[in-house]
């Protein structure tokens, strides 16, 4: 029997979803794995105390309008993944505190 499977391009920085989706198909990639989170978008985890720069600082959005595509272009060309800076298993509790918030309000977003 025959076996399919599918191969896709991770991206870092997509301003665009659409084109970062476009340009991968373009490659014969059949999906994106990118952040769900804006690299510089980083949450702190202690109320009040968000960093400059921060979703909550901003009082924006944590990341892109899911309206953008439709719900099935997100289940079939989109693969999320947690910020790059969280270190759940972190000596330093701060960092892990915030981690652990930041990943949890992430997968929060995508489910």
């Amino acid at each position: 029997p025959l076996h399919k499977f599918s191969c896709g391009r991770d991206v870092f920085d997509v301003p665009d979803i659409i084109e970062a989706i476009s340009t991968a198909y373009d490659e014969d990639y059949d999906f994106i794995v990118a952040p769900m989170v804006h690299p510089r978008f980083r949450r702190n985890a202690a109320p009040g105390k968000e960093a400059p720069g921060s979703a909550a600082a901003r009082g924006g959005p944590l990341t892109r309008s899911d309206l953008l595509l439709k719900c099935s272009q997100w289940a079939n060309l989109v693969v999320g993944k947690v910020s790059r800076w969280v270190e759940l298993d972190s000596p330093c509790a701060s960092l892990r505190r915030d981690s652990e918030a930041a990943y949890l309000q992430e997968l929060r977003w995508a489910t």
